[in-house]
């Protein structure tokens, strides 16, 4: 049975004016184009407020599902922001929910919040007849519920590479402390899993002072993430890259025609290649056929390709190609690569050392 989605007046994604191009000094440094924030050195400087947004945030969100799923239509919607409102109307909430009660809804299995562009989601799964659910609860930056979505979170197909174990050690390809935005193997904690190439893939900000930027969010330069280093994850050869693409202004436009972006691919074994992808134009340090040594600058984050703030994108496959291109060079289609698990080494996860792991979704992660 499918499941319209209900109307999201404020969507989330990670996925302007070209900007200038880096400067390639002599060192082999890269300038910036502003002045980059500090990332946290370590979580403790974020727990406090990361675990109120939590607690708050699935507080609200726990009451506004069980408000949709209980038909209390009026104090639900009490809380929408005007847009939303206008938008969702306790018909189109009822004729939903009956849809949803067509098959048996069981007990919640897992919930989690994600706070991007402005915008805090709570995500909570419900099993769902020989399936399950996800309802999504998206609260403003005024605290208003701005829209709900609802989707079937359908069994995914066996994946190939389940068993694989890579030789290579892997470290996680930045400095200080990031935000696993999405990683996992479910999609409730990493959406990429519905592509093959990209089932074990990442997406990682910056978040600290309750958000992943200050000011409004409408300019790259207002992220933490936007111009940070990236960094090799292993020792290996470029094999590719993209560097001449345009960042898109946040929140208000992305490049589905280049969805990578600018970005790098590093061969890191026989069958294993590493993409890092969303760099900042002309921001790239390396070349294909050059050797890099794990840890090694290879360009500046971004927001170029199928994003909507800056962030890094890295997954692993077992071919060099993740699409297939017309004459015009345009994707469209994933190649039949596979996507490959990609475990870091010696990290720390939530201040806790891990020696060998996968990130999972909603976690804060660095190098140990």
């Amino acid at each position: 049975m499918k499941i319209r989605h209900i109307v999201c007046v404020i969507g989330m994604a990670v996925m302007v004016l070209p900007a200038t191009a880096q400067t390639l000094l002599a060192t082999g440094d890269l300038s910036p184009i502003a002045q980059v924030s500090p990332v946290p050195d370590a979580y403790n400087e974020v727990v406090e407020a990361y675990t109120v947004l939590v607690e708050e945030t699935i507080s609200r969100g726990g009451t506004a599902v069980e408000q949709f799923l209980n038909q209390d239509f009026d104090a639900l919607r009490e809380q929408f922001s005007p847009e939303a409102a206008d938008a969702l109307s306790s018909e189109m909430l009822e004729q939903t929910l009956a849809e949803i009660i067509a098959q048996p809804l069981g007990e919640k299995r897992s919930e989690r919040i994600l706070p991007l562009g402005g915008v805090t989601a709570y995500m909570a799964n419900y099993a769902w007849g020989e399936s399950a659910l996800t309802v999504t609860v998206y609260f403003d930056a005024n605290g208003q519920i701005g829209g709900l979505n609802v989707a079937p979170d359908e069994p995914l197909p066996d994946d190939p590479a389940q068993a694989y174990v890579s030789e290579t050690l892997f470290q996680l390809p930045f400095a200080g402390l990031w935000y696993t935005a999405w990683g996992g193997s479910d999609r409730l904690h990493n959406y990429h899993v519905d592509a093959p190439p990209q089932r074990h893939a990442y997406d990682f900000v910056v978040w600290q002072e309750g958000s992943t930027f200050s000011g409004d969010g409408l300019q790259n330069e207002d992220y933490y993430a936007y111009g940070q280093p990236a960094l090799a994850p292993a020792t290996g050869t470029v094999i590719a890259v993209v560097d001449e693409l345009p960042d898109n202004q946040p929140q208000v436009e992305t490049d589905e025609q280049h969805p990578a972006g600018n970005h790098v691919v590093i061969q890191t074994g026989e069958a294993e290649y590493v993409f890092l992808a969303h760099l900042q134009p002309g921001s790239i340090a390396v070349e294909p056929g050059q050797t890099v040594e794990s840890g090694q600058l290879v360009g500046l984050v971004g927001n170029s390709g199928n994003t909507s703030e800056p962030h890094l994108h890295i997954h692993l496959q077992n071919q060099p190609e993740l699409f297939v291109t017309n004459e015009h060079d345009e994707p469209t289609a994933f190649t039949d690569a596979i996507g490959l698990p990609l475990h870091f080494s010696n990290y720390l996860e939530n201040g806790v050392p891990i020696e060998h792991g996968e990130p999972v979704g909603g976690t804060f992660v660095q190098n140990d």
